[in-house]
């Protein structure tokens, strides 16, 4: 009671109040806590998983890919000392189509474009030499763009294997191995 002799209903009621205040201001506060630690936790798990199967899939790289370098490696050798026939461009089509057969699912979305485009030289080098000869003009300039798409296929499979790095993308917990386009 104060002065006048009636009771206040504010002040009888304020500690209450107040406390209350204090245990919904805690909650909320522990509600948001909780939550974000839950996410946090997610996303950790997350990235384990994609980290595992990144794993995985080098692994299952690393036993396939040094097949098809080789032989784009000796192609390249072999464009440069100019003992490329006709005969062994097809026979070296008729490999990297097997190889492409048989390994072309663990190749990347990058890698697997880069690879279609060097098998499609690849034929029409082929064909051409076989057609008009290595020396002919129009058989040097498929030589030409062959050479290039080889050395692009095997910076893109260097770049599948995560030889220059492997970065965490825009997307959140996504990992991708970055793409490199000449030596």
């Amino acid at each position: 009671m104060n002065r006048l002799g009636t009771t206040n209903p504010v002040a009888d009621y304020g500690p209450i109040i107040a406390a209350a205040t204090s245990a919904l201001v805690a909650a909320a506060v522990a509600w948001i806590t909780a939550r974000r630690s839950v996410r946090a936790q997610l996303d950790l798990l997350k990235l384990g998983v994609q980290q595992k199967l990144l794993e995985q899939l080098v692994a299952a790289r690393l036993a396939s890919y040094p097949e098809l370098y080789s032989m784009i490696s000796d192609l390249v050798k072999g464009m440069h000392d100019r003992k490329v026939t006709a005969a062994y461009l097809k026979a070296l089509q008729e490999r990297i189509d097997a190889w492409d057969s048989e390994h072309a699912i663990l190749l990347g979305p990058h890698t697997t474009n880069v690879c279609y485009a060097f098998r499609q030289a690849l034929a029409l080098t082929a064909r051409l030499v076989d057609q008009t000869g290595v020396k002919s003009a129009e058989a040097g300039s498929a030589v030409g763009d062959l050479w290039d798409k080889a050395a692009r296929l095997e910076l893109a499979l260097r770049s599948d294997l995560g030889i220059y790095g492997v970065e965490l993308a825009q997307a959140p917990g996504a990992l991708h191995t970055p793409q490199v386009e000449r030596y």
